[in-house]
């Protein structure tokens, strides 16, 4: 469902860059943020794909470009801080991360993830954070607090909206 709700979003011509460990080794069948680019190249959509590295984790170079290639997927790896002089150019006008839910409700990410999100929306570049159902951060410390107000909106299964909570 979380491919399926993403590539609604994705159009013929588009520069998505996607940053995490958002693949099947993250997720499942189709992973998290990788859904949406598989369920688009299942449906004949041409975009350009760009994959973050996502740092200091490196699960984007170390398993999603991995898994793309074994699929036989065209992409770009690219450092994370890329992604923003890329948008400046218009290559990329679509972003995909992985989030997730702290124990007081609010939106995580990867760390890195706010600088990205920042970038989106002083470049205009709407930012979909793609929330799978089983996603919990435990430790704040690991991941970036991002404020709903930055994404176009969360992604998730049932297709339902969601809200940021206190804290």
């Amino acid at each position: 469902k979380l491919g399926k709700n993403g590539e609604k979003l994705i159009s013929d011509g588009d520069g998505v860059f996607v940053r995490g460990n958002c693949g099947v080794l993250g997720g499942v069948k189709y992973g998290t943020s990788l859904s949406a680019v598989y369920a688009a190249y299942e449906n004949k959509k041409d975009f350009r794909l760009y994959v973050g590295e996502t740092y200091p984790s490196m699960t984007g170079k170390r398993l999603a470009a991995y898994e793309l290639e074994k699929n036989g997927l065209p992409f770009e790896l690219i450092t994370d801080s890329d992604a923003a002089l890329l948008m400046s150019d218009g290559r990329i006008n679509k972003v995909f991360i992985d989030v997730y839910v702290t124990e007081k409700g609010g939106i995580c990410s990867e760390p890195g993830s706010l600088i990205l999100a920042a970038a989106c929306k002083s470049f205009g570049v709407p930012l979909w954070g793609v929330l799978p159902s089983f996603a919990y951060c435990e430790n704040k410390q690991k991941c970036d607090i991002i404020n709903l107000k930055l994404f176009e909106s969360v992604i998730t299964g049932s297709g339902k909206p969601i809200k940021q909570q206190e804290g």
